[in-house]
C-alpha cells in the first residue's frame, strides 16, 4: 500500500516528494526510448500526462503497466518483426522486470514473404533492342533548327568540306609517317604451298571403290591429281590457290599403287615401294594444274620444266624426281617405241642364252 511504499522511500516529506518526482522522470524516460514513430510518441506523452497526474504512486505504477500492456501489443506489430524493436524492447525489460513483467514478445524473425516473379518467353513479337542500344541518326542539311543545317557541321570551304575531302589514310601532314620511320625486320620466305594428303586416306578410299577401275593399278594407268579431285580427296579450289600435293606416310597402304604427284616424303615413298607400286613426283605449276584439273577428259599435256631452284629436287632419285635418267627411261619404255625396243633387246638375249647353252654342250666331254 501507499504507507509501505513511503516508509520503504524513507525521510521526510520533502525528500520523499523528491523521490516521487525522480521516480516518475525515469519511468517516462524509459517510456519514449521505446518509441519509434511519432504517433507513438503522442500516444506516450498523453499516457504519461495522466499517469503524474496520479494521486499515489502505486496506482502510477499499475496504470503504468496497463496502459504499456496496451500499447506494446500494438507495438509488436511494427516493432518486434524487427532486429531493432526487438533489441529495444529486451533492453527496457530487463532494466525494469516489474513493469514489463505483463508483456510478451517473441524475437524470431518474421516468416520470409516470397514474391512470385513472372515468367516471360522470347518471341518475335516481343523481341527489341535494349533501351538505349540503337542511336538514331542525325539528320543533317534540313535547316538551322535542327542545328546541323547550311553546312550540315562541315564549316565553310577547305578540304573537309569537299565530298570525299579529308588527308589520306597514315598521313602525317607532309612529315615523314610512321610506317617509313619504322626500320624493316625480317623476310617473307617465298615457300610453295602445297596440300597434304596421306597414303592411310588414299587406301581408305579405294576400299570404298571411290576411283573408277584400273586407275592406278599399273604404270600404264597412274593415279593423277584428276583422279584425286574426283574421288573427293582434295578440293579443285584449294589445289589451285596452292601449288599442288604432297604425299605423306600416315597411315597404312597395302595395294599397289602407282601415282604421279607434285611431291612426296621419303616415308611415303618406301611405304609405295613396299607395297609394290611407283611414284613419280612432277612439277606443277598453275598453267599445268588447270590443265589436269580441268572438267572433262584429261587431255594429254606437257609437264613445265621447273625453275633453277627447284631441278635439284625433281633430277634427284631418292625424291623419284621425273628428270632423273632412270626413270625417264622407265617412262620411255611405256610407250610403243619402248615396247619395240624391250622386245628386240628380249629377243637377242634369248639367242646369247641359247648360243652360249650351245658353246657349253660342245665344250663338255
Amino acid at each position: 500500500d501507499e504507507q509501505s511504499f513511503l516508509s520503504s522511500v524513507g525521510g521526510n516529506q520533502t525528500g520523499q516528494d523528491n523521490n516521487k518526482k525522480m521516480f516518475l522522470h525515469k519511468i517516462q524516460r524509459r517510456l519514449m526510448t521505446t518509441t519509434t514513430t511519432t504517433s507513438r510518441s503522442n500516444v506516450m506523452q498523453s499516457r504519461s500526462s495522466s499517469i503524474i497526474a496520479a494521486s499515489s504512486p502505486l496506482r502510477c505504477m499499475s496504470s503504468l503497466a496497463s496502459n504499456y500492456t496496451a500499447m506494446t501489443k500494438q507495438s509488436q506489430q511494427y516493432d518486434s518483426s524487427t532486429a531493432v524493436g526487438s533489441r529495444l524492447l529486451m533492453q527496457n525489460h530487463h532494466q525494469n522486470p516489474i513493469l514489463f513483467s505483463s508483456i510478451s514478445f517473441s524475437t524470431a524473425p518474421a516468416p520470409a514473404t516470397t514474391q512470385k516473379i513472372p515468367v516471360t518467353f522470347l518471341k518475335l513479337n516481343n523481341l527489341h533492342d535494349n533501351p538505349g542500344a540503337v542511336k538514331k541518326k542525325k539528320r543533317v542539311g534540313r535547316g538551322i533548327g535542327s542545328g546541323r543545317g547550311k553546312t550540315s557541321g562541315r564549316g565553310h570551304k577547305g578540304q573537309k568540306a569537299r565530298s570525299g575531302g579529308g588527308p589520306r589514310a597514315l598521313f602525317e601532314g607532309g612529315q615523314t609517317p610512321l610506317h617509313k620511320r619504322l626500320p624493316k625486320r625480317g623476310f617473307r620466305a617465298h615457300q610453295r604451298k602445297l596440300v597434304a594428303l596421306n597414303v592411310g586416306k588414299i587406301q581408305d578410299y579405294i576400299t570404298m571403290g571411290r576411283f573408277p577401275p584400273g586407275v592406278g593399278t599399273s604404270a600404264d594407268q597412274p593415279m593423277t591429281l584428276r583422279h584425286l579431285v574426283d574421288a573427293g580427296l582434295i578440293k579443285p579450289n584449294q589445289t589451285r590457290k596452292r601449288n599442288g600435293v604432297k604425299l605423306l606416310a600416315d597411315g597404312q597402304l597395302t595395294t599397289a599403287l602407282h601415282i604421279e604427284i607434285g611431291r612426296a616424303s621419303a616415308e611415303a615413298v618406301e611405304a609405295v615401294e613396299a607395297a609394290g607400286g611407283s611414284i613419280i613426283t612432277y612439277h606443277f605449276n598453275q598453267r599445268a594444274l588447270r590443265q589436269v584439273l580441268g572438267a572433262g577428259v584429261a587431255r594429254q599435256y606437257r609437264h613445265a620444266r621447273p625453275p633453277v631452284k627447284y631441278q635439284p629436287f625433281y633430277t634427284n632419285w631418292n625424291k623419284r624426281g621425273y628428270l632423273h635418267p632412270a626413270l625417264q627411261m622407265r617412262k620411255w619404255l611405256l610407250t610403243e617405241q619402248g615396247k619395240e625396243l624391250q622386245e628386240e633387246f628380249e629377243s637377242i638375249r634369248k639367242q646369247r642364252e641359247d648360243n652360249g647353252k650351245v658353246e657349253e654342250d660342245e665344250k663338255t666331254p
